[in-house]
């Protein structure tokens, strides 16, 4: 009794789903007969349009219709459902990493064959250096180094 009424309804989903994506294909046909009506003004040309109308609703029908069942399909089954969600997050940061670590190795290896910094070319400051000030000097030199007093670099 049981295995009878599981056979019917698995045969009663089966036509209902047979009939949704006809029925689909049937109401985008419809949504795009006018362009059939305005292309039938040239007797060959509206015949034509109106066989590519057919064939695109029953390919966009049937395949709206195939993404609806298999969204009813795993919405009922939470557990495929997490499962596959977690596989599509795994496969997501593998991508990413992947990508992250193709852009580090071009990187490396265009600064390994240019050279870091290429001896005739000073590196690019991302902001102006203010310049240091030492204190060793009683506090008035300007510049590490630079051998002399705050006085003495003003009269440069």
């Amino acid at each position: 009794m049981f295995l009878t009424s599981e056979a019917n309804n698995k045969a009663l989903a089966m036509v209902l789903r047979i009939l949704g994506a006809v029925l689909m294909s049937v109401g985008i046909g419809l949504v795009l007969k006018p362009l059939e009506v305005v292309a039938d003004v040239i007797p060959c040309i509206g015949d034509l349009v109106g066989a590519a109308i057919c064939c695109v609703s029953s390919i966009i029908g049937v395949t709206l219709s195939l993404i609806v069942i298999g969204i009813a399909w795993v919405a009922n089954r939470p557990i495929i459902l997490a499962v596959g969600g977690a596989g599509f997050v795994v496969v997501g940061l593998l991508v990413w990493n992947g990508i992250r670590m193709k852009k580090a190795n071009q990187a490396q290896t265009a600064s390994a064959f240019h050279g870091a910094n290429p001896p005739d070319k000073k590196p690019v400051q991302a902001y102006p250096v203010e310049p240091e000030y030492d204190l060793r000097n009683d506090g008035g030199g300007v510049g590490v180094g630079s051998g002399g007093t705050f006085a003495n670099s003003l009269n440069k």
